[in-house]
């Protein structure tokens, strides 16, 4: 389900200690990988991870907020609006910032902490990539990003739902997803329910 995307055996990737792994043909899931040790997910990480958002958000805008209008344009990517390419360019920032602060850091937790990694879905099929994966067993934490940005006040945005690309959803070819949104599949990758990491979600709208 998790393997290194840099070493491999016998031609194929690698899986690590504590990554989560198939067993008996896939009847089984190992959630905490061989002899893993459990490693929480400190209190304070949504608390780090909104400062980094907010950080890269006002490094990203600061030229003002982007207005309803600029969002709906197209981007210097084909079939991309600026706003598909702002918060891309706002996780970038965010993944860099979370690399960074790992790299510098010693402790059993930060040896934990995946960004970008791709994970199996059991029982639905196929591999999701989330923002960050933290902890043992993982949790699952994903940035989002509302262009034109809502007003502090308002709730946060819901899980992007999975369908054929109409009527709002969220296109895959994966027909198991279809109805199902991404924080369900989320759940199903890591066993946990995952955390959206939002200007406007509990956590970083005080």
């Amino acid at each position: 389900m998790l393997y290194s995307f840099d070493v491999k055996m016998d031609g194929k990737n690698a899986c690590r200690l504590t990554d989560k792994k198939f067993q008996n043909h896939g009847n089984t899931v190992d959630m905490m990988g061989a002899g893993g040790i459990p490693v929480p997910v400190p209190d304070n990480f949504v608390e780090v991870l909104c400062r980094f958002l907010r950080e890269c958000t006002e490094a990203h805008d600061k030229g003002g907020k982007p207005t309803r209008s600029w969002c709906k344009q197209p981007s210097g990517t084909p079939g991309e609006t600026n706003a598909m390419q702002r918060g891309k360019d706002i996780d970038a920032c965010c993944e860099k910032k979370i690399n960074d602060v790992k790299g510098r850091s010693k402790s059993e937790f930060a040896k934990t902490v995946k960004t970008q990694e791709w994970m199996e879905v059991p029982g639905l099929g196929g591999s999701c990539k989330p923002d960050v994966v933290a902890g043992v067993p993982p949790n699952i934490f994903d940035f989002k990003t509302s262009c034109p940005p809502l007003p502090p006040s308002a709730p946060p945005p819901d899980w992007p739902v999975y369908g054929d690309g109409t009527g709002g959803t969220r296109a895959t070819k994966n027909k198991s997803w279809h109805g199902r949104s991404q924080g369900e599949v989320y759940e199903k990758a890591s066993g946990n329910t995952a955390t959206m990491v939002h200007a406007n979600s509990e956590g970083c709208n005080p």
